[in-house]
């Protein structure tokens, strides 16, 4: 994700802690886990959508729109 595309994306959780990292400011575990789910769905550029990576990713646990198991 090249560092344009992440300071024109939208609100989403995530993208504003990609931002505060990429420009070196501390971020915690939390937003840090929040920032790698942006990094990887591409800032969400596609919409707020679960990334679907259950059971591949570590991290899918914190994904915020992970579809509710029902």
């Amino acid at each position: 994700m090249k560092s344009i595309d992440v300071f024109n994306s939208n609100n989403a959780p995530g993208n504003k802690y990609l931002k505060m990292f990429m420009e070196g400011k501390k971020i915690t575990m939390k937003q840090a886990v929040l920032a790698k789910c942006a990094e990887c769905m591409n800032g969400f550029i596609d919409g707020k959508t679960d990334c679907a990576m259950d059971g591949t990713c570590p991290l899918y646990t914190y994904m915020p729109y992970k579809k509710k198991k029902k």
